[in-house]
């Protein structure tokens, strides 16, 4: 039996963005494992919590890659994490674009301050 707020695992058997529905099955044919694929407590330094300075090295239109300096880690951020207002983040991601642009005809880096690590996991680069 399920409780209104509890926390189940499921998979996603299928997403309809024009729809905005998700169809999820909560029958896991082999466990869900608790360990990233890409963790980045294996030799990296960023870690979540943390509030980084990043350079951004390039954008794409699915993302943003960015660069710690400190640690020489690359971070990728999908295009839907820029924002909460899903509406916003392609009008977000021209805008980091053209500063980047800016930035790199004028032989400057683009950084943008204090970017709070949110996961140890991070997404994969398209």
């Amino acid at each position: 039996a399920f409780k209104t707020g509890q926390v189940v695992r499921c998979i996603v058997l299928r997403y309809i963005p024009e729809n905005n529905r998700l169809s999820l099955s909560l029958k896991l044919d082999k466990p869900v494992s608790t360990t990233p694929d890409n963790d980045l407590t294996t030799g990296c330094v960023l870690k979540p919590g943390q509030i980084v300075d990043l350079q951004v090295t390039g954008v794409t239109s699915s993302g943003i890659t960015l660069h710690h300096n400190d640690s020489q880690e690359l971070v990728y951020m999908p295009l839907e994490y820029l924002s909460d207002h899903t509406h916003l983040c392609s009008d977000l991601l021209a805008y980091h674009s053209s500063l980047l642009e800016q930035a790199t005809s004028s032989g400057l880096n683009y950084v943008i301050n204090e970017v709070l690590i949110m996961s140890e996991r991070l997404p994969s680069c398209p």
